[in-house]
């Protein structure tokens, strides 16, 4: 169904999932993206909440979560997960830049420059 782009319908299977695979976070980030995919944003962090709350180191799970947050507008909340997600995804240009623009929203100018500075590395 994802491959398909058909997240509206690949939210009840993930939910599914994510309630026998109680163990794992995997379920739970799949099933925020799904629902990010379909603009459900506050249910997507929920999920990406409950996928930490099962793995809490999880960089996946800490970068959607990010993401998720900077576009609900809750960049204060944004930065600390984007950071911690860089830690898994040093490479990701992307994940970079969203953090400057959210530490940067967030007035936390030397966090946003050094993110930023990042970034053009990747570039």
């Amino acid at each position: 169904l994802l491959k398909q782009n058909k997240w509206a319908a690949a939210v009840a299977p993930f939910k599914a999932a994510g309630a026998l695979a109680s163990a794992s976070a995997d379920p739970m980030v799949n099933l925020g993206d799904a629902l990010r995919a379909s603009g459900a944003l506050a249910p997507a962090i929920e999920a990406y909440r409950q996928a930490l709350a099962r793995e809490p180191t999880l960089g996946w799970a800490h970068r959607q979560l990010g993401y998720a947050l900077y576009e609900a507008q809750n960049v204060a909340e944004a930065v600390p997960h984007l950071a911690e997600a860089s830690r898994s995804f040093p490479k990701e240009y992307s994940l970079f830049l969203t953090m400057g623009h959210a530490a940067l929203k967030n007035e936390q100018a030397p966090v946003a420059q050094r993110a930023y500075e990042q970034a053009v590395k990747l570039q």
